[in-house]
């Protein structure tokens, strides 16, 4: 009576075309994975500049319209890993992305657009705007 000790050669074959398949599809995946990643520390540079604009329109009754107005430093100086600058514009605030952003995003931007409440002197944020693919934007944005 014979054992088999071991794998045939189809299994294995099989086995390893199973496993590139599967690679296959989770590469992709992955990657837009990491670029949402990237386009989310955007979110993370600009949050001093969000502050900035709501300090300010709480104190003027109106929004800035520029990184001096709003009381920050130049918007090459508010920069991250994948963040080339952070500015206050009359739309809100653009995040431009470079640096060691994936070419997906690279010199791409997001615009965070600030809307006033007379009422309750708040500022409501949306990240509609800007040329950074949907697909690589974050739940909360559209």
């Amino acid at each position: 009576m014979q054992q088999n000790l071991g794998f045939t050669i189809i299994e294995l074959v099989i086995t390893l075309a199973i496993t590139a398949i599967l690679a296959a599809l989770a590469l992709p995946a992955y990657h837009d994975y990491l670029v949402r990643a990237q386009v989310s520390e955007g979110l993370h540079v600009a949050a001093g500049a969000r502050a900035a604009v709501w300090e300010y329109s709480s104190s003027f009754g109106h929004l800035p319209t520029s990184n001096s107005s709003a009381g920050l430093p130049i918007k090459e100086a508010i920069r991250g890993k994948y963040v080339t600058e952070v500015e206050v514009v009359a739309t809100g605030i653009q995040v431009t992305y470079g640096n060691e952003a994936s070419l997906a995003i690279h010199g791409e931007t997001l615009i965070l657009a600030p809307t006033l409440s007379s009422r309750s002197g708040t500022v409501n944020w949306t990240c509609s705007g800007g040329t950074v693919s949907t697909r690589y934007r974050s739940t909360g944005c559209s």
